[in-house]
């Protein structure tokens, strides 16, 4: 997610309306799995004819168009054992790992400048109120990079018995790679530079999260400011590309900030891979979560074979308090369940007078029993000082 106020509302008068190809063919084992009850009940939709939540076409939709004021049919709002909201920020990326026996929690930062870091607790309740649980992981060096960087809407994931952490750079609208050089998050970090092309061009974008798919390979989505893409990356070198890139979203409104997970089909025993991402311009509070999934057997790069759940996942919702919540990820919570953690806003009125006053919230996230994410009500939280 950008922060630039001024910068995406620039960008936003640019956008142009692309309508998707529908395309035939695209009957899917999620839908010979016997899920169609529930595809039925949320509207979803296959590849070709995705679109923006009601009232959102256009990048000028006005900050109260998606405010819901009724959660019927909505998953409950749960977080047992944490205070919302944990802090004042945007776009937290959760990662959970184990530290002597219990769950810790890490979660990206960056100083807009030349660093990165992560936030890590055993206690999501003090991950953001402590400000000793942040530690810098790395710093780019001004030899290297003279331009400088601009680090933002950075992204962690485990791979193998490494962590991979990809970061924006607004400097050069580009993503960079690290990788630890040891299974220790918080240890020494090598700079795998900018993430490349099959063609050695940097792939241009920002909002970078790495997918580690069941199938063995693992693939970079980003937004390309109004699509949301995907691309295989090389085993072995993931900072260059394996294959050509596609568009997963473009349908004329900006969406960004992807993130993944993989939840178990308990219909027909396969996996279900969901893409949550954001909708909208995050400095209004129209601003919502989207959701993309297809099953885990199939290839990723085949878009034909990929679904939108019909309405958002999190939706503005004034009785709660809650506004715009989006540019987020999913992690294994305190319970042992799938959580979510995204960013919102606690007034109607959105980032005003170019300020981009977001709360960060987690709760549960239930899927059906598909394994796709149901639409779930955000929680309430209070502001923070």
């Amino acid at each position: 997610m950008f922060v630039k106020i001024s910068w995406v509302l620039c960008a936003a008068a640019a956008f142009q309306s692309v309508s998707a190809r529908p395309l035939r063919g695209t009957t899917s084992r999620l839908k010979q799995g016997g899920g169609s009850a529930n595809s039925s009940r949320f509207h979803d939709v296959p590849y070709g004819r995705f679109g923006p939540a009601a009232r959102q076409a256009g990048s000028g939709a006005p900050g109260s168009d998606a405010i819901n004021e009724d959660a019927s049919g909505l998953a409950p709002a749960l977080a047992p054992g944490v205070q919302n909201s944990l802090g004042e920020g945007f776009d937290p990326q959760f990662l959970t790992t184990t530290r002597d026996g219990k769950p810790f929690y890490l979660m990206t930062d960056v100083d807009f400048g030349m660093k990165v870091f992560l936030r890590a607790s055993d206690d999501l309740n003090d991950i953001y109120r402590n400000e000793g649980k942040m530690f810098a992981i790395y710093e780019y060096s001004n030899v290297s990079y003279p331009k400088g960087v601009g680090t933002e809407a950075a992204d962690i994931v485990r791979l193998g018995d490494r962590y991979l952490y990809t970061v924006s750079a607004i400097q050069d609208d580009t993503m960079r790679m690290l990788i630890s050089d040891t299974d220790d998050p918080l240890g020494q970090y090598t700079d795998l530079g900018r993430v490349l092309g099959q063609d050695g061009v940097a792939l241009q974008g920002y909002d970078p999260h790495v997918i580690v798919h069941p199938n063995g390979n693992t693939y970079l989505t980003w937004s390309n400011h109004e699509y949301v893409q995907l691309v295989q990356l090389q085993n072995g070198a993931p900072a260059r590309a394996a294959s050509a890139v596609v568009d997963l979203v473009s349908y004329g409104v900006n969406t960004e900030a992807p993130s993944s997970w993989v939840y178990d089909n308990k219909v027909n025993g396969s996996r279900t891979l969901n893409l949550m991402y954001a909708e909208g311009n995050f400095y209004q509070s129209n601003y919502n979560t989207r959701l993309l999934y297809i099953d885990a057997a199939e290839d990723p790069l085949n878009v034909g074979r990929w679904y939108q759940r019909g309405q958002p996942i999190l939706a503005s919702d004034s009785s709660q308090g809650v506004y715009g919540p989006g540019s987020g990820s999913l992690f294994t919570g305190p319970d042992g369940q799938t959580w979510c953690a995204y960013g919102a806003f606690a007034s109607p009125d959105g980032a005003d007078d170019g300020k981009n006053e977001r709360y960060v919230r987690v709760q549960v996230a239930q899927a059906d029993e598909r394994g796709v994410w149901l639409p779930t009500q955000v929680i309430a939280a209070q502001k923070l000082d």
